[in-house]
């Protein structure tokens, strides 16, 4: 348009002497209107120009105005736009400093070479890198880390032309993590070191943290816990009481403190563990799983099992003794008083016994008392109760009976039959009998006292008269 008007004012200042209004190839009319027009297309080009100038300055305000490093490169590398972080980063004093600059003059070499490589990759795939962490060493020699993302540029065309990018420094999140990352070593290796079991349950009981001791006592590492709850490594009533347990805590809020659970490792063998369980809550107090620890206790179970086992029985022969005998006693004398029926307690002692003391010692006289209470269970019902009150006294109760008479007669020719037989101790045999005293319940008492001493009483007749015999308090009375 501009060309024009020139043409047009050249010819016309050529015929200007015969007049401005006569022999014009271009009447004056258009030549004012073609004037209008180049003015407006010249306004118009030069607010192009200032509106493309003043979106640069814009961008380039947004850009700066952002802290991550923003740029963008040519199909060559050769940075086209930077931003003023990114300047910073690499020590340069201002964004215009980055023009034209590769990777090559920023970086070291072998790590320039690298990311070169694959900013290429990504313009001759059209493929974009996203939020990938990378390492580097600054201007001022400090590590830093920066997370970034890359895309291909392509013109209208779609035609690759270069290449965008932006980096965020996530150093100082870097850091957190490594922080982060090394307390949950030292909290690893503190738990592992705990022989007590350690764990945290979400709140449907599955594990999300367990210790090694844990673990191994289910023959597994911690990561075979994970997300599993107790009913994949104990059996259901086991499992269960767990389970039970830990949904009670999560919907009442409350402890649960040195509780005695009882589980079977992978073995097979029972072991006892004083369990303290609390509700885990999060920073608003809700509950969001539990944390329990676990003390082994098998041992001091053991050892508690066994003083009770002494304090209720002989420590020789193992039976009840006579603490216990009295227990059962009682508790036989409550079930005939409900129910009806007779009890029956025989008092034995073994005639001649001295002599076996006497002429071989105690040990040997140990040995025949432990063979004499295997004789005595061997010859009762399962539902009785031999019991050794010390020397060579025995206690049998005999609890299950309709008839006195019928049901024990055949119970006391066994026990004198069984004692009859001969024993060998270290090499010699030896033959002992026993005399045996009875007392009924209710006839010859109501209570353990009275029937323990009715039953002595007539063991010692049954001794007087002639050893090897049985009396029955009762017949005492009537004689």
């Amino acid at each position: 348009m501009v060309k024009a008007i020139n043409k047009a004012l050249k010819e016309s200042s050529e015929h200007h002497e015969h007049s401005a209004f006569e022999n014009t190839d271009v009447p004056f009319s258009e030549l004012l209107n073609a004037h209008a027009r180049a003015q407006e297309d010249l306004q118009r080009l030069s607010s192009a120009d200032d509106a493309v100038l003043s979106n640069a300055k814009l961008l380039y305000t947004i850009i700066n105005q952002i802290s991550d490093l923003v740029f963008a490169k040519d199909t060559n590398g050769r940075i086209l736009v930077g931003s003023e972080a990114m300047a910073r980063y690499y020590g340069l004093e201002s964004a215009q400093e980055l023009y034209g600059k590769t990777i090559f003059d920023l970086r070291g070499d072998d790590e320039a070479r690298r990311i070169h490589d694959i900013e290429q990759e990504i313009m001759a795939g059209g493929e974009p890198m996203s939020d990938v962490d990378e390492e580097f060493i600054d201007a001022s020699g400090d590590t830093k880390w920066i997370q970034i993302s890359k895309v291909p540029l392509k013109d209208d065309n779609g035609k690759v032309i270069g290449l965008i990018g932006i980096a965020k420094d996530i150093t100082e999140r870097k850091h957190n993590e490594c922080a982060l990352e090394a307390e949950r070593v030292l909290f690893r290796a503190m738990i592992d070191q705990v022989p007590d079991y350690l764990f945290v349950k979400d709140t449907e009981s599955r594990f999300v943290i367990t210790n090694r001791a844990l673990a191994a006592d289910l023959g597994r590492i911690p990561s075979d816990l994970i997300g599993k709850t107790d009913f994949a490594f104990h059996e259901e009533k086991i499992a269960g009481k767990f389970y039970a347990d830990e949904q009670e805590i999560v919907n009442s809020g409350e402890a649960l403190i040195n509780l005695e659970e009882m589980v079977v490792d992978f073995t097979g063998a029972e072991k006892w563990f004083s369990a303290s369980k609390v509700p885990l809550r999060d920073e608003h107090g809700e509950i969001i799983g539990i944390v329990g620890v676990c003390r082994d206790i098998t041992d001091r179970k053991d050892s508690e099992e066994r003083l009770h086992f002494m304090a209720m029985h002989d420590a020789l022969t193992h039976l009840p003794n006579r603490t216990l005998l009295v227990d059962r006693l009682e508790q036989g004398i409550k079930q005939k008083e409900r129910s009806g029926g007779e009890l029956t307690v025989l008092f034995i002692d073994l005639d001649n016994f001295k002599i076996v003391n006497d002429s071989l010692g105690h040990d040997a006289g140990d040995t025949l008392i432990k063979a004499v209470a295997d004789r005595l269970i061997a010859s009762v019902r399962s539902s009785d109760t031999v019991a050794r009150l010390g020397g060579d006294e025995f206690v049998i109760l005999l609890i299950d009976q309709d008839n006195p008479i019928s049901d024990i007669a055949p119970i006391i020719e066994r026990l004198r039959v069984s004692i009859a037989e001969p024993f060998i101790i270290e090499g010699q045999k030896f033959q002992v009998t026993c005399s045996i005293g009875g007392a009924t319940f209710p006839a010859d008492g109501t209570d353990t006292t009275t029937l323990l001493k009715n039953a002595d009483i007539a063991m010692y007749k049954a001794k007087d008269g002639g050893r090897d015999n049985v009396v029955f308090y009762s017949s005492l009375k009537n004689a």
